[in-house]
């Protein structure tokens, strides 16, 4: 098998999705992806997702676009974050909220959207969504996937 340098790893990561689910230790990773793959030339994808509900009534309807809302309204505060943060012209940063199940949507969207890495930040051994542990995420995501370790922070 052929060795691979840092350089040449970084060079290969053009898009890099960026899972979150608003927390603090979300945010670290952001930081650690913008400063390890840096801005010039990399994509960046936010994405949240969301459950939904499987009925039909008109209140399951109500929470499901009240839930929409506040995913769209907390990437756009991500989003102003870090462009506040890392001020450069360079930096490309898209926004997408979805619903349904975690590991689904990611495998769709890396698929869709052409990503290289998928970054997700360790919390506490479960992701983003309650009803999936790490292993199991970590084994049905089908792209290749970097998981920041909850002891990084955020470098000043």
């Amino acid at each position: 098998m052929k060795s691979i340098r840092k350089t040449q790893l970084l060079e290969l990561m053009k898009k890099i999705l960026l899972v979150t689910d608003f927390s603090v230790h979300a945010r670290n990773t952001f930081a650690y992806s913008i400063e390890m793959f840096g801005h010039v030339g990399v994509e960046y994808l936010l994405l949240n997702t969301y459950p939904q509900s499987d009925s039909g009534s008109e209140m399951l309807i109500q929470i499901n676009d009240l839930l929409e809302h506040e995913s769209t309204k907390k990437l756009r505060d991500e989003w102003d974050f870090l462009t506040q943060k890392y001020r450069s012209n360079t930096l490309s940063i898209k926004m997408r909220s979805e619903t349904g199940f975690l590991t689904d949507i990611v495998n769709q969207v890396c698929k869709n959207e052409g990503i290289d890495l998928v970054v997700l930040g360790a919390t506490n051994g479960h992701s983003d969504s309650d009803a999936v542990t790490w292993d199991e995420l970590l084994l049905a995501l089908e792209w290749p996937t970097l998981v920041v370790p909850l002891q990084y922070k955020l470098g000043g």
